[in-house]
């Protein structure tokens, strides 16, 4: 579960200064983004305040070990510094609220360095680029069986089709000004055209000779009928004469 986050802009930057106030978009600290860098023990950088092993250090100002105010800090567990840095022992600490606190007052998430021994339970997290960790275990919760864990990891690390950006640019067409694409479509176009013409034309003087015949066979019926009219007349006619 996120506690608080940090999302920066690594734009144009390495894998040392990318983690600086500058290139910080969006937190979960109210105060970060305007801390003014003129106060003395303000701090924001990946390697920190080395002199007494501090890295992902993000302070806002130093007054005395209870004095001191910050947001996040991960100790290397200098022998000799303040009460909050356990001696010999990797410590992350991070503000549980809004803004900056005390670092006596942060929560803390205790690591154990890899040249220790690790539970298979425990959770490696880097650090730095060369510092790395074990998270220690949660000895009361009971161990997940390795299947679920391939399941849920598969879960986790799995991408929708839908949501790359490859099947986003197959649903779209790329502009390209170029006169030999533009000759190419237009000629493809003009051949579309063409067999649709031609088509539609074969189909259209078939209608006209159906209709022509349909006319013809018509105008004989009429003639025919107005041929019997005629002799019906006629002898009609010619009866009443003999009457």
């Amino acid at each position: 579960m996120e506690k608080s986050f940090l999302h920066f802009d690594g734009t144009g930057t390495d894998k040392i200064n990318w983690f600086s106030q500058e290139d910080l978009l969006n937190s979960s600290y109210s105060d970060l983004k305007t801390a003014s860098p003129d106060v003395n023990g303000y701090h924001f950088a990946v390697e920190g305040y080395s002199r007494v092993r501090r890295r992902f250090f993000v302070s806002k100002s130093f007054g005395g070990c209870s004095e001191d105010f910050g947001w996040l800090l991960v100790s290397g567990g200098f022998d000799g510094a303040c009460s909050y840095e356990p001696a010999n022992t990797l410590t992350i600490l991070y503000s549980t609220g809004y803004m900056a606190m005390k670092f006596e007052e942060l929560k803390s998430s205790t690591c154990q360095p890899l040249t220790s021994q690790a539970d298979n339970c425990s959770t490696p997290v880097q650090l730095a680029s060369y510092i790395y960790c074990y998270r220690l275990c949660n000895k009361s919760s009971s161990e997940t069986n390795l299947q679920e864990k391939i399941q849920k990891l598969k879960k986790e690390l799995s991408v929708s089709e839908r949501d790359t950006s490859k099947y986003r640019r197959s649903l779209t067409s790329a502009r390209d000004d170029r006169y030999s694409s533009k000759t190419i479509g237009l000629v493809g176009a003009l051949g579309i055209a063409l067999v649709v013409g031609f088509i539609v034309t074969l189909d259209s003087v078939k209608i006209c000779q159906k209709c022509s015949k349909i006319n013809k066979v018509t105008t004989e019926n009429t003639a025919c009928s107005n041929e019997m009219q005629k002799r019906k007349s006629t002898t009609r006619k010619g009866m009443n004469k003999d009457i």
